[in-house]
């Protein structure tokens, strides 16, 4: 929030990167962790964009209690349309004990080959290494609390897609129904958002879950699938209010991210960004190497921002690995602000960077310039 220029980097790097993949502008925008600070739908508006996804509780204790509840989307003052997170239907899905991952004929996902079979069996997959690592091959359901895992039978495990495919859409008529028989104004929207990485990584049968939900839903007359975008059209009397900070993470608010294990992060980005800040309005017009240089510096200042470090840091699980890249990017983009202050830097070097850290390849550092 005290760093304007950092906030309005990431969102034109979003913009940008929507548009070099899908052609065009997006209307709206997944903020991070579902986060939100008041006063960040001004670097929205600016940007064009229309709506974003915020939690639950975020609407819900916003300075005007929405009478919709967390079936319509509200107004911010600024006319940008905030999309509540609703909780039942997520939880169905999202839930670590109840939700249908955990379900006991799924595919379990910590169950690996690399780690279950003799070595002797393994060596073709180890490629002349000892060190035992996940393969991908996972030969166990879920079962249970239990290490006795029952092997895995896709025929069963696609019967059940089917039955929690139509148990998610009935769940969501019969709480419609409800709402409608008390009265609601309009067609209730369930915004129901999920991390990708749920849907096939976590959770093996997720994209098959979500083909059959659409193949169930085109048979039911009463749900249906929109976009935010849709809603925009169909719609136009929002009610207005203001929301406070909010996130989805557990607790509701920055605690995941701003904690004894990983607060320390936050001294050396607020100080990248500065700096950052700060080479971007020393340099507005250079090109070649030195051009080469700070578009670098910005993407380790991005890369060092990325809230995967601080929540594994949280969670203690590859705190190495969080610990030692979050350094790596902190290393790359003080040598570089160094080099770019003495004027030395290193080609040979700022190339390998360049390769091995080459997220938005599009990346213009300018958009770190004070606006």
């Amino acid at each position: 929030q005290d760093l304007p220029e950092a906030v309005s980097a990431q969102i034109q790097v979003a913009m940008e990167s929507h548009h070099r993949h899908f052609s065009r502008l997006p209307r709206g925008v997944w903020i991070p962790e579902c986060a939100y600070y008041p006063g960040l739908e001004t670097f929205l508006k600016r940007n064009k964009i229309e709506y974003f996804f915020s939690a639950s509780h975020g609407v819900l204790f916003g300075k005007d209690y929405p009478v919709r509840g967390v079936f319509a989307p509200v107004s911010l003052s600024n006319g940008v349309l905030v999309f509540p997170r609703d909780l039942l239907s997520t939880n169905a899905v999202w839930s670590r004990d109840r939700g249908y991952p955990s379900d006991p004929v799924y595919r379990d996902f910590y169950r690996d080959i690399g780690f279950d079979l003799d070595l002797p069996y393994l060596e073709a997959y180890l490629q002349g290494s000892n060190n035992r690592f996940a393969t991908g091959f996972k030969y166990h359901a879920v079962t249970g609390a239990t290490d006795s895992k029952v092997l895995y039978d896709p025929d069963a495990a696609t019967a059940r897609v089917t039955e929690h495919a139509r148990s998610f859409l009935e769940a969501r008529i019969r709480h419609a129904r409800t709402l409608v028989e008390a009265g609601f104004d309009r067609i209730p929207l369930v915004t129901a958002p999920f991390n990708a990485e749920l849907f096939g990584h976590w959770w093996f049968e997720g994209p098959q879950w979500i083909d059959r939900l659409f193949r169930e839903a085109v048979q039911k007359t009463e749900v249906g699938f929109v976009t935010p975008s849709d809603v925009l059209l169909d719609q136009t009397d929002f009610q207005k209010t203001e929301i406070p900070f909010s996130s989805w993470a557990t607790g509701g608010y920055a605690e995941v991210w701003v904690d004894g294990s990983n607060d320390w992060i936050l001294r050396h980005t607020h100080k990248m960004v500065e700096r950052m800040v700060e080479l971007a309005n020393r340099f507005p017009d250079v090109q070649g190497r030195k051009e080469r240089a700070l578009n670098q510096a910005a993407r380790e200042v991005l890369l060092a921002e990325a809230s995967d470090w601080p929540l594994i840091l949280k969670m203690g699980t590859t705190v190495g690995y969080a610990e030692r890249r979050i350094n790596e990017h902190i290393s790359n983009f003080t040598r570089i602000y160094e080099a770019l202050s003495s004027n030395s830097v290193d080609t040979e070097w700022l190339t390998s960077l360049e390769k091995r850290n080459n997220v938005f390849p599009f990346l213009n550092y300018r958009i770190f310039c004070k606006s």
